[in-house]
């Protein structure tokens, strides 16, 4: 019979994680590079970056709640937290609510938005 122990679980799932964000950072790079070409790779990292910090910070935690996250944060500017248009996707990602309620409240604004427009 085989033992693991709970040290080596640890590893596999610190590998798994680190696989799930690698992939999800190749993925970013082709999106970001398709709907932005002019930017630069440092400068697409550092998005990409960004938007994998703030999901840590605000409770995104599953694959499926970063994935979504970070293809709507990495179609905002750098600084949307500080410019007054963008200031709304700060306060919803920041909300007293469940990393899915979040989500769906600000997809449901951005649709919102585009049909608006």
């Amino acid at each position: 019979m085989i033992r693991f122990s709970s040290n080596q679980f640890r590893q596999f799932e610190v590998a798994k994680r680190k696989g799930f964000y690698d992939a999800l950072r190749r993925d970013l790079r082709a999106f970001m590079a398709k709907t932005d070409p002019s930017l630069s790779e440092d400068r697409v990292d550092t998005r990409i970056t960004q938007a994998f910090q703030t999901c840590a910070d605000n409770g995104f935690r599953t694959e499926k709640q970063i994935t979504r996250l970070c293809y709507i944060l990495v179609t905002f500017p750098r600084d949307y937290p500080v410019r007054a248009k963008y200031v709304w996707i700060d306060k919803m990602i920041k909300a007293n609510a469940s990393a899915d309620v979040r989500l769906d409240r600000i997809t449901a604004s951005i649709k919102a938005g585009a049909s608006s427009t």
